[in-house]
């Protein structure tokens, strides 16, 4: 009898914020690359605590492999957050620019047990496949921006539009939702302005993103990068739908599942409501939804 895989998760601070893409794509991924094996799951999740900016990744692995993963952190990751170029030159554009205050860089276990695999406010199950899913998505889209491919901010525009058309059959349902996913962005910011900011940003750059967004339904690399994960979300779906009675709406599992893929691509709330927006207008004015 194998024994039971478990997760094992740690946190890596870096000495700035702007140095967590670095992190994933220099420590997260290379890390899940070695942990070889027929079915190994991670995820990891941008967060703040009390200690500053990190990314916290969970790995699910057999014991021996656990060990291994312990050691190799112990050894080599520490020695790598600290050796991180701090150039700021190699940060992202972000849509709306941010404060990025310096920190110790740290590899900190996580020694709580997570609860990974569902969220027990709406009710919905996650299955690991669909954490590797996007965590893999996220990976290769980093990388296809580092390598002069589609900024993320348009594959995200791409991925929340193919997922929301995937699952949710109607115009009217798409809109609604997109609404509410901004609502809950703009909340989650405590900005008292920020819904009237953003819905003059979006009226400002309307033509823009209408003209842009014919050419990235149009991008076919992207779409190849985005297609495997709508196409897990639409399978898990049904699976969410057959195992939980009564299962949870789609539009709430959609949610929470598009919010964690936004959040390791590294976009912010403030990012995502702006988002959203622009996609609801578009859909508004356009027949790109079918």
């Amino acid at each position: 009898m194998q024994p039971e895989k478990e997760w094992s998760t740690y946190r890596f601070y870096p000495k700035y914020e702007h140095l967590l893409d670095e992190v994933i794509q220099q420590i997260i991924k290379p890390l899940a690359s070695e942990m070889t094996g027929e079915v190994h799951y991670y995820f990891f999740l941008r967060r703040k605590d009390h200690h500053g900016h990190h990314i916290m990744a969970g790995f699910r692995l057999d014991p021996d492999e656990s060990e291994v993963l312990r050691t190799k952190i112990r050894h080599d990751c520490g020695q790598a957050l600290a050796e991180l170029d701090g150039d700021r030159r190699g940060r992202r554009r972000l849509l709306f620019e941010e404060e990025d205050g310096e920190q110790q860089p740290a590899v900190r276990p996580f020694t709580r047990e997570p609860v990974f695999s569902e969220n027990t406010a709406a009710g919905i199950v996650w299955p690991d496949l669909l954490l590797k899913r996007s965590t893999d998505l996220t990976f290769s889209i980093l990388e296809n921006e580092l390598l002069g491919g589609a900024d993320r901010t348009e594959a995200v525009i791409l991925l929340m539009h193919q997922a929301i058309r995937s699952g949710l059959c109607s115009m009217d349902a798409a809109i609604q939702f997109l609404e509410r996913y901004a609502d809950h962005c703009i909340a989650s910011c405590k900005e008292p302005d920020l819904g009237a900011n953003l819905d003059q940003a979006v009226k400002l750059n309307e033509k823009q993103f209408l003209s842009q967004w014919g050419r990235t339904l149009n991008n076919v690399h992207l779409l190849r990068k985005v297609r495997p994960f709508i196409e897990e979300l639409s399978s898990v779906r049904h699976q969410v739908e057959d195992q939980l009675i009564p299962s949870p709406p789609f539009e709430e599992f959609l949610f929470h599942y598009l919010h964690d893929t936004n959040n390791r691509l590294g976009m912010s709330h403030k990012e995502e409501a702006y988002i959203a927006k622009l996609l609801h207008k578009t859909l508004e004015k356009s027949s790109k939804y079918a």
